[in-house]
């Protein structure tokens, strides 16, 4: 879990401690699990960032179905 989530959820120096043990645990029963492959793909989504869309995320600049978040206004009209 991200830093900033734990921050936000207010999490003790205790459970930041026992997330970041957890954290291990995982990454190494994951290591078991995939393929070399599979970990370079994995690798490169945590990279990308949330959502694994790249820079932007979901819905940020040049996001599926986004306008890189210029919304538009009640009386503007869609180009035909």
């Amino acid at each position: 879990m991200p830093a900033f989530l734990q921050d936000r959820l207010g999490l003790t120096a205790d459970q930041k401690k026992q997330m970041e043990e957890l954290q291990k645990d995982v990454d190494a029963r994951l290591a078991k699990i995939l393929t070399d492959e599979q970990k370079k793909q994995l690798k490169e989504m945590q990279e990308r960032g949330p959502g694994g869309l790249g820079p932007g995320g979901r819905g940020g600049p040049g996001g599926p179905g986004g306008d890189g978040g210029r919304g538009r206004r009640g009386g503007d009209k869609l180009p035909e």
